[in-house]
């Protein structure tokens, strides 16, 4: 993700501040304790997910997949024990947004109204690469492909169709 994790850490934030009361005193309780694999803990961070990352209810069998296969390990490396929290992992200083500028492909950047990837963020996002487009799914959180199946097939068409039609850049 070529983006400032503080960036991702406030709007994560932000996003967590509006769970119940209950919730965030779970998140609290662990992630002082350090107690990222405790069932409590998934149990807390599953109710983010189920408003940032896929809003459908009950998730797809293909978001249940993904969640029960995940590389917890890889995830621990290269980010850390938490989104929430400060990177300690190899992603810790990764920061790529100022080099944005030398995408010279046609970009889509796609997102939810409700995404942990804010649209605010994304649109950061867009306005660094030249002529990107940003598109922004009403009805969706991180998942709008899933979740907005039909329309994100068809701004993906259409995207393509675009880009297949104009000239090669320079």
């Amino acid at each position: 993700m070529c983006q400032p994790w503080w960036r991702w850490i406030a709007d994560c934030a932000e996003l967590r501040a509006m769970l119940d009361e209950p919730v965030r005193d779970v998140l609290d309780r662990h992630e002082a304790g350090g107690y990222f694999s405790c069932p409590e803990y998934q149990w807390a961070i599953t109710h983010f997910y189920r408003r940032h990352v896929c809003r459908q209810d009950p998730w797809p069998e293909c978001v249940e997949r993904t969640f029960a296969g995940m590389g917890a390990d890889v995830y621990l490396t290269m980010r850390g024990p938490s989104e929430f929290g400060p990177v300690t992992g190899r992603l810790r200083d990764w920061d790529v947004t100022d080099r944005l500028p030398e995408i010279r492909v046609p970009t889509l950047v796609t997102g939810g109204r409700y995404d942990e990837a804010r649209p605010a963020h994304l649109a950061v996002l867009a306005e660094g690469i030249p002529d990107a487009e940003l598109v922004i799914f009403e009805n969706s959180s991180h998942m709008a492909f899933i979740e907005e199946r039909e329309p994100y097939i068809q701004v993906v068409n259409d995207f393509l169709a675009r880009a297949e039609a104009s000239p090669a850049p320079g």
